[in-house]
């Protein structure tokens, strides 16, 4: 029986290269990172995880881009909404908005991917480990304040882990990679 990390798990695959970067590795990957115009113009632009049934109702988003270096919190319990600090995202940047805050880490991380991940993907695990069995395992339901809390020290841990993103070295991504991203960084205003 497949489990809420199991899910959350596979919205992260990037296939079966253990050597995939988002400027080589193929499109068809339920972690979809955009790399051109004329392929991969898309990415995954959010990710929710559901798990309904006698146990109970329990919904985890990233409320983030991609999901393989965004960690999933929770959301949608009864008598609750979207954690009380979180700021939507619209066409384009907006400093106070976390998914574009999470956005502009991803695009950063493009230059170094690999690193990058390696830096977040323990944070992340033990973080969704931790609430997940916190969550499931309660005999009461999840209310605005747990879901504000755990939204917030998922922010942090985006945030500290994006402070980190300038120290990593950058990789040759090929011209037309970097191009692509340059383009989107400065239509969307993250330059």
């Amino acid at each position: 029986r497949l489990t809420t990390k199991d899910f959350i798990n596979i919205l992260r695959d990037h296939g079966d290269n253990s050597q995939w970067t988002p400027n080589r590795g193929p499109g068809a990957t339920l972690c979809l990172h955009a790399a051109n115009k004329l392929f991969r113009r898309t990415q995954t632009v959010c990710s929710l995880v559901a798990k309904t049934g006698e146990d109970g109702q329990f919904f985890y988003t990233t409320g983030a881009s991609n999901p393989c270096i965004s960690p999933f919190f929770p959301v949608f319990s009864s008598d609750t909404t979207v954690p009380r600090e979180y700021s939507e995202g619209s066409e384009n940047y907006n400093s106070k908005s976390y998914w574009w805050k999470s956005e502009r880490f991803h695009r950063k991380a493009l230059l170094n991917f690999n690193s990058a991940q390696v830096e977040i993907q323990p944070l992340i695990i033990n973080y969704e480990e931790e609430i997940v069995s916190s969550i499931e395992n309660s005999l009461s339901t999840l209310n605005q304040k747990q879901i504000n809390e755990y939204f917030i020290r998922a922010r942090a841990m985006v945030k500290n882990w994006g402070s980190k993103l300038d120290h990593l070295p950058s990789v040759n991504l090929g011209w037309s990679f970097s191009r692509y991203w340059r383009g989107y960084n400065k239509r969307n205003g993250i330059i």
